[in-house]
């Protein structure tokens, strides 16, 4: 231990699988003069038997491990962390990231040049290069472009837990809400949105604060992850409404719009049964000629990348509606949450939506007279 430490940091990482390699990265980190630090680890995952290696490290002096008796997610194993945690800043990483070796030297040097008064810092999850059709489909989506918009951004509102340190100062009483997914899935935005009205200043970004990020599930293709992250995210508008807006359907509420429309239509005697079911089939394919134009503006024409992203943006618009109509809120419909928390992006969105509005009527019109 060092002493009289200049800072003390805390790294605390919720862990589901308890991965021992990438504990040990992460207990290897470089640890620059004048830094205390010590690793909180908090198992979320009561059946699981503690992996020999853990046991092993359990007697070091600056390794903690906690396990909790049921599952309580990732949110609240976090919690955990913090309230286990004395130091002056809280560093939060994954189980599932592989920091670079010079992580807690570039903290400690933003540490040291600033007043201290600032709620923390972001730094950049990076992504490998897609490796399959799902993985491009995933980059051209755009839903990972905030893992490392701290390359772009000095300040920001909102970071992922996968590499971001908090004052714990400007944590207070603050703790990740219990209402959000055990997965994730809104919880971070949620804790650091209220840090920031509490404190009336913004994240500073750490673009040479950069961990690694595998592809989820071997790149393998699935779309419950996406689906759940905007299921949680769909809580944020009534949380915080000063970011909530208004758009034109996306996929998911226009086919749902669709579908009901056409069973209304039906049993008022004007349509027939099977235009409920090809209705929103050409709603579908239409978002898909739009993702296909859309990429063509960026020259990266590809009709297969085209049906990826619809799918992959598809589960995301599907998991705000059901998130919404599962807590009885109809008038959730429609209703967006401004990500960039400053309205920048707003009217692009706007932009997009009524371009792919005008897809769907056309499409559903073919559909009626062809």
């Amino acid at each position: 231990m060092i002493e009289n430490p200049q800072v003390t940091l805390d790294i605390v990482i919720p862990s589901f699988r308890v991965d021992t390699e990438v504990l040990q990265k992460i207990l290897q980190l470089d640890q620059p003069l004048g830094m205390e630090r010590s690793v909180i680890v908090v198992i979320d995952n009561p059946a699981i038997s503690m992996p020999e290696d853990c046991r092993k490290l359990e007697e070091r002096d600056d390794v903690s491990f906690f396990v909790n008796e049921t599952n309580i997610g990732a949110g609240g194993s976090r919690n955990r962390g913090i309230e286990h945690s004395t130091a002056d800043w809280i560093l939060f990483l994954d189980d599932d990231i592989y920091p670079e070796s010079n992580l807690l030297h570039v903290y400690g040097e933003i540490i040291g040049n600033y007043d201290h008064n600032e709620p923390g810092y972001v730094g950049v999850t990076r992504f490998p290069k897609p490796n399959n059709s799902f993985t491009k489909g995933f980059v051209c989506s755009g839903l990972l472009y905030f893992f490392d918009l701290p390359d772009s951004k000095d300040e920001v509102t909102w970071g992922a837990t996968s590499n971001i340190l908090f004052n714990r100062k400007a944590i207070g009483d603050h703790r990740f809400g219990d209402q959000f997914p055990k997965a994730g899935g809104g919880e971070d935005i949620d804790l650091c949105l209220r840090i920031c009205k509490r404190t009336d200043k913004e994240f500073l970004t750490v673009p040479e604060a950069v961990v690694s990020h595998e592809w989820w599930n071997q790149g393998k293709f699935g779309l419950k992850r996406f689906g759940r992250w905007a299921y949680g995210d769909s809580r944020l508008t009534v949380l915080h409404p000063e970011l909530r807006y208004y758009n034109f359907p996306n996929v998911a509420e226009a086919m749902l719009l669709g579908f009901l429309g056409s069973i209304l239509a039906y049993y008022l005697g004007h349509t027939e049964l099977w235009w409920s079911l090809m209705i929103p089939c050409a709603i579908l394919l239409a978002d898909v000629f739009g993702e296909f134009i859309k990429l063509g503006l960026t020259k990266r024409w590809s009709l297969t990348n085209a049906a990826l992203v619809m799918a992959i943006r598809g589960a995301n618009d599907a998991g705000r509606l059901l998130g919404n109509l599962s807590r009885g809120r109809i008038h959730g419909i429609l209703e967006r949450f401004d990500y960039f928390c400053t309205g920048e992006s707003i009217k692009y969105e706007r932009k997009i939506a009524f371009l792919k509005i005008i897809l769907y009527v056309v499409s559903v019109i073919l559909v009626i007279y062809l």
